[in-house]
């Protein structure tokens, strides 16, 4: 996978790399640390459901979604660092919207003008916006902030 697609500008290491490390500054500057990635796979089964999730659809060099999924802890410490005191369902989907909107934004200040991105989705207990259609690459990021893991899902069409 490490060859550059000429036709469309997207090299698909690269660029979920500089994903990932958009999660990572995300949580370095919401909170002080980091979060730290594990091995990524490639997978044909749709992971298991979260507990909190969001969902932003993306277009434009590929087409595809990005996807969050994080447990209640997770979300409650992002909440703690923000000094919200709120706990309850709504905040915490809040929460994983927010975050999702906010690395995406940061990916689309890195890529340019051709990502164009819909609002999040999110939801408790599933995937936020489910799956439709198979991606041709489904590609899991499990990532540990505070001994609790996350995980980031980049899902492309061809």
């Amino acid at each position: 996978m490490s060859a550059h697609n000429e036709v469309s500008g997207f090299a698909p290491e690269r660029d979920i790399a500089t994903i990932a490390g958009l999660v990572v500054t995300y949580f370095r500057t919401v909170t002080g640390t980091e979060a730290r990635f594990l091995p990524a796979t490639i997978e044909m089964m749709n992971p298991d459901s979260p507990e909190f999730s969001g969902r932003m659809d993306v277009e434009g060099t590929c087409t595809g979604w990005l996807s969050i999924g994080m447990p209640k802890e997770m979300l409650a410490g992002l909440l703690e660092s923000l000094g919200e005191n709120r706990r309850d369902e709504e905040a915490l989907l809040d929460m994983t919207g927010e975050m999702l909107s906010t690395i995406v934004s940061n990916a689309r200040a890195h890529f340019g003008r051709q990502l164009r991105v819909r609002p999040p989705h999110t939801a408790s207990g599933a995937w936020a916006g489910g799956w439709e259609g198979r991606p041709t690459l489904l590609c899991l990021l499990p990532f540990l902030w505070c001994e609790h893991q996350g995980l980031l899902v980049v899902a492309l069409h061809a």
